[in-house]
């Protein structure tokens, strides 16, 4: 659409219709119930005036302000071109009809007079189940959201595409969420005089023999699969029963590397159907690292307020910051084909040592902020490790060189002190007083050195 055809066109004045229509609709002061109270508002039955005409492909149209029309103006307040097969349109800073500037006039639902007319001519030339005013702005609004899905796939196509190399999930792998991801297990019975003889596994998917008492929310073995169960009583449960909320990780390998991702899982069961859970699995987090380890952080969230999708980067501000992110079952038939991208890592050590119950992430995460962490961990120095693994800041001002491959300099120690820490299970406390000892050049027993640490004596 060029300037100079657009000023060409025919150009539309109000009718002495419209003018009489604006003139008889004199507004009124109405008192209206606000949540605020009580107040006064000025009504009127139009808002807005509006006329319409067609030439060249192009739709023109006039907006008018009833207050102007009302004294006998009769040029538009406003003027918008569309042009359909460009797939344009263009007003007063290009803004959409419910974003131009008018005195006492409600953006949302204005009500407008139109000729019918015009109105279909709207209609039809917009190709629209709606007329009049309320087919310009959705037409606008659909431009507007094309718009803005362009701009925005130049950056999420990249994403996609770097999601489009991570594998399926696993067949077994909704089954595997079921019986090992979430570890809670009931036994479901109903009380009687004398105990409970069968129940309820859920875990056997089966009534089960009871072969002691049961109580309420007592933990136990079920006797047929020996897992870990808890007895629940029937008639004291509520209309339903959810199980802990918990992470689950599956660890795949990728073209370029490989990808932990992270869902949360868990069950409810309902009063009126105990046998048949509701389960849920969804997954939230996809972390992929390359041949170096460096890594790249995806999550599930609203993106732009348009839709939920994968976003590059880590989630501030929201439910992340209080779920997941937490030592969970890891799926293990995935594990040996990262062998040959992990061997320069203790990863897998660390999911084997920790019963395939751990948080890959973090342990990635605590690596980078403290190097020696995998070296704390495969000297048998559990409880130190632990301790780093949750608070990697806990080694401040312990690591007397850090650039030293041995952990015995690293630490600040020799061979005997080294060992006195892992025959004590030390903690970052023992371990300070291990380097005031070796500083001091004092020999102070276990004994000492224990009771200190148990009456937290710096």
């Amino acid at each position: 659409m060029k300037k100079r055809e657009l000023l060409a066109m025919r150009r539309l004045n109000a009718t002495k219709k419209m003018v009489g229509i604006a003139k008889k609709d004199v507004p009124k002061k109405v008192a209206v119930n606000t949540y605020w109270g009580p107040r006064q508002e000025i009504r009127r039955k139009y808002q807005l005036f509006m006329r319409c005409h067609m030439e060249n492909g192009i739709l023109k149209v006039a907006l008018y302000a009833p207050d102007h029309l009302r004294i006998g103006g009769r040029q538009p307040s406003y003027e918008v071109y569309i042009d359909r097969n460009a797939g344009r349109f263009i007003t007063w800073r290009d803004s959409k009809v419910d974003r131009l500037e008018w005195p006492q006039v409600t953006h949302y639902a204005p009500d407008v007079w139109i000729s019918s007319a015009d109105s279909k001519m709207v209609a039809d030339y917009l190709g629209s189940e709606k007329s009049g005013y309320k087919a310009i702005l959705a037409y606008q609004r659909k431009l507007r959201e094309e718009a803005r899905i362009r701009r925005h796939k130049r950056e999420t196509d990249a994403w996609d595409a770097d999601m489009a190399m991570t594998s399926e999930l696993p067949k077994d792998w909704d089954r595997w969420v079921d019986k090992v991801g979430i570890p809670q297990n009931y036994i479901f019975y109903e009380y009687r005089r004398g105990g409970a003889k069968t129940g309820y596994c859920t875990y056997c998917e089966k009534d089960v023999p009871i072969k002691v008492k049961p109580r309420h929310n007592k933990m136990a073995r079920c006797p047929c699969c020996r897992h870990e169960i808890t007895y629940k009583a029937i008639g004291k449960l509520g209309w339903r029963l959810d199980t802990e909320e918990v992470c689950v990780y599956l660890i795949q390998s990728r073209p370029d590397g490989f990808v932990v991702r992270e869902f949360w899982a868990g069950k409810r069961y309902l009063k009126k159907d105990l046998k048949s859970p509701e389960r849920y699995c969804v997954e939230h987090r996809r972390t992929i690292y390359d041949a170096d380890l460096k890594r790249r952080p995806y999550y599930w969230g609203l993106y732009k307020q348009l839709s939920m999708r994968w976003i590059a980067g880590i989630p501030a501000n929201s439910i992340y910051n209080s779920h997941g992110n937490k030592p969970g079952r890891v799926y293990g038939k995935t594990l040996p084909r990262l062998k040959p991208i992990l061997k320069k890592t203790g990863l897998l050590d660390w999911i084997y040592g920790h019963r395939m119950v751990a948080n890959p992430g973090a342990y990635f995460t605590v690596c980078n902020q403290l190097p020696q962490f995998e070296q704390i961990w495969k000297a048998g120095l559990f409880r130190l490790a632990g301790e780093c693994e949750y608070n990697p800041g806990c080694m401040y001002g312990l690591i007397k060189e850090p650039e030293s491959t041995s952990l015995t300099k690293a630490l600040g120690l020799d061979k005997q002190g080294l060992e006195r820490l892992r025959r004590n299970d030390g903690d970052t406390d023992l371990l300070r007083w291990l380097q005031a000892e070796k500083k001091s050049g004092k020999s102070i027993s276990d004994e000492v050195l224990i009771w200190f640490c148990e009456q937290k004596i710096s």
